[in-house]
């Protein structure tokens, strides 16, 4: 609590008897600028979803079981292989939901957020059965961000976008983002509609099981 500079909070679901916080929160206009940063206000707050879940639960009668579910399928995957940096993850994923909404509303899209191996990260999005993956990854030698499609129904990888490297470790909102990195994000939505559309199309379609083969 040192760093809370003004109002903190609990807040509670009184069913769960003496651990009955379910998350909490509070004021550090502080904190920034004592990691380095400039004076910077700040409030935040934090939510133990597991007890949120739990608590729905019991508010609407639901017995939640132990047994894990099927994957939900996706058609698009986003793979990252520069961890920690997650910089352009959001970003491609955003656009491709976009891209979704506007022009096939049943796409569906994910990544893993988690620090996954690459090996881990194409097991899963084979696992969700999805048909194309995008796959980022950071070329420390020039240094540039390289976008790769992969039809996952052969494995074959593309090389669909290329950025500089510019140092940042996140993008700015999305009004601010420059324009070279608008143009990677872009083309990277556009190659997957393409290859989608490719493997769809009557002469070259796949059917999921085929994907999750």
């Amino acid at each position: 609590f040192d760093y809370y500079t003004g109002p903190v909070w609990e807040y509670f679901y009184k069913s769960f008897g003496q651990q009955d916080a379910i998350g909490a929160g509070g004021r550090y206009d502080d904190l920034v600028k004592t990691l380095g940063g400039p004076p910077t206000p700040c409030v935040g707050l934090s939510m133990g979803l597991d007890r949120i879940v739990n608590a729905v639960a019991e508010k609407r009668g639901l017995k939640l079981g132990a047994r894990r579910g099927k994957a939900t399928e996706v058609d698009v995957f986003v793979i990252n292989e520069d961890w920690p940096r997650t910089k352009h993850v959001a970003s491609v994923l955003g656009a491709l939901r976009d891209e979704g909404q506007k022009h096939d509303p049943t796409w569906r899209v994910d990544a893993a957020f988690e620090k996954r191996s690459l090996s881990a990260q194409k097991k899963l999005a084979k696992r969700r059965k999805a048909t194309v993956a995008v796959i980022l990854r950071r070329d420390e030698s020039l240094p540039l961000h390289r976008a790769y499609l992969c039809d996952l129904t052969t494995w074959e990888e593309t090389e669909t976008a290329t950025v500089e490297d510019d140092g940042d470790t996140m993008l700015p909102p999305n009004d601010e983002i420059p324009k070279d990195h608008r143009q990677f994000r872009d083309q990277i939505v556009a190659g997957v509609r393409e290859l989608l559309l490719k493997i769809r199309s009557p002469s070259g379609a796949r059917t999921r099981d085929q994907v999750g083969a």
